[in-house]
């Protein structure tokens, strides 16, 4: 694939039907991921993935045509503005449409622009120091280094314009896999390349604390029930199988659960949920979004009240709103309306008084399954690990506890949120406290 944005270029200028066009947009980007998989230090895995993505707009008589594509050369370029033309030709009038509005943000987009090079970090010194740790435990230690750059174009005929940027994410993935015959288990930390050395070593005792409390505790016999508290990880989980319902797609098509709850009261009000484009050093923050629309921050639950879905242009346009920027692309490579980083607003509160309000209870910390899919009844299966807590404080690990409940039915029973907010991928959460655990009969 020799395309560049160069000749991408000279083919939408040198185009006659797009000159003629009323207008157009045309939205190029190309995106390079890089992976590398080692496991006790031996190396399993490498692979270098390109993939173009290429979407052209044209407005022509009034009409809108879209055509998209993925892996184009200049030739199958000029396919692309047939077929978006023929579509323009076949098209009602959407009164309502407008193309995104380009509105800067410099410091922002400063700070992402101008990526560097795609070098991996390994800190084999540091890596080699944890292997006579990991000898006398029945675990192995995997270490997965990934590097995603994106570059991206956007040419528009009626502003005379075009606008060129590029972002970058470096992950360090970090697991412990038990190797025990007797039970499997896969503890995961997931951070930036740039991470320390030392925050690098607090990473690893975590999941070896972990590993240690997996294989020596009893597994439950069945589903504990009280007050709970629900560490950030396990929220973040459950707060990523309400992002469809947040979609302004799902919306438009009448599959959100949430299609005609705006401005309602649906969880508790120590919830307000936010998705945010410019948030410093996250998975999902970019310049601007797949159609050009400057990144932004989106509150779409305020204190368990709806305000808003995520939207693209075109869904924007059906309820006269501007998108949110979010069209970006999916984990299938496919561009949606998806999330860029969402999470729970943290509170002031620290996690230590959670434990102290909650006194006896159960203290869920990580999840070992989940299922892929809800249940037909809207029910999540998952099997997690935890602690018995007694008078404020863990006194027994729990491992292996089965759980069936309602993802929405956790949002509305919160009754505090902690400090603690972290990231796993694009979705965040802090700690938060359950007066009663909304179990599902097994």
């Amino acid at each position: 694939m020799n395309t560049n944005f160069e000749s991408v270029v000279d083919v939408v200028k040198q185009n006659p039907k797009l000159v003629a066009a009323d207008d157009y947009e045309l939205v190029c980007q190309n995106r390079e991921s890089y992976f590398k998989h080692f496991k006790n230090g031996e190396p399993v895995d490498e692979s270098k993935t390109a993939l173009w993505w290429v979407q052209i707009r044209v407005v022509q008589r009034k009409s809108l045509g879209v055509a998209s594509t993925v892996l184009c050369d200049p030739g199958e370029l000029s396919l692309l503005v047939d077929r978006a033309l023929d579509l323009a030709s076949n098209t009602a009038v959407d009164p309502w449409f407008r193309f995104p509005l380009w509105k800067a943000q410099p410091d922002f987009l400063n700070g992402v622009q101008n990526a560097s090079g795609s070098s991996f970090v390994f800190d084999q010194e540091f890596l080699k120091s944890l292997y006579p740790q990991l000898n006398k435990a029945p675990v192995a230690l995997e270490e997965k280094y990934t590097h995603q750059l994106d570059n991206r174009l956007i040419i528009r005929k009626s502003e005379k314009t075009s606008r060129q940027g590029s972002s970058e994410v470096k992950k360090f993935h970090f697991g412990i896999v038990n190797e025990n015959p007797s039970g499997f288990f896969q503890l995961e930390e997931t951070r930036a390349h740039s991470a320390p050395f030392k925050a690098k070593e607090i990473f690893f005792d975590k999941l070896m604390n972990k590993a240690n409390r997996l294989t020596t505790g009893s597994a439950s016999s069945n589903t504990p029930r009280g007050r709970y508290i629900l560490s950030g990880q396990v929220m973040a989980s459950l707060l990523k199988t309400l992002a469809n319902d947040l979609s302004g797609a799902y919306v438009v098509r009448g599959r959100s659960k949430f299609s005609n709850n705006l401005s309602e009261r649906l969880f508790s009000d120590q919830i307000t949920i936010i998705d945010s484009g410019v948030l410093m050093g996250g998975e999902g923050s970019q310049s601007f979004d797949l159609e050009g629309t400057a990144s932004q921050e989106t509150v779409l639950m305020e204190k368990g009240i709806l305000k808003t879905f995520l939207h693209d242009a075109s869904t924007a346009a059906r309820y006269n709103r501007a998108s949110t920027a979010n069209m970006v692309f999916s984990d299938s490579k496919i561009p949606v309306i998806g999330v860029t980083n969402l999470y729970i607003k943290p509170s002031q509160t620290s996690l230590f008084t959670l434990f102290k309000t909650m006194g006896d209870g159960f203290y869920l910390e990580s999840i070992e399954k989940v299922a892929k899919d809800l249940t037909r009844d809207g029910k999540l299966e998952l099997v997690g690990h935890g602690w018995r807590v007694k008078d404020g404080d863990p006194v027994e690990p729990i491992t292996q506890a089965f759980f069936k409940f309602d993802p929405i039915e956790i949002f509305k029973e919160i009754k505090m949120v902690s400090e603690d907010l972290d990231f796993w991928g694009r979705f965040g959460a802090p700690s938060v406290l359950l007066e009663e655990m909304p179990l599902s009969d097994v």
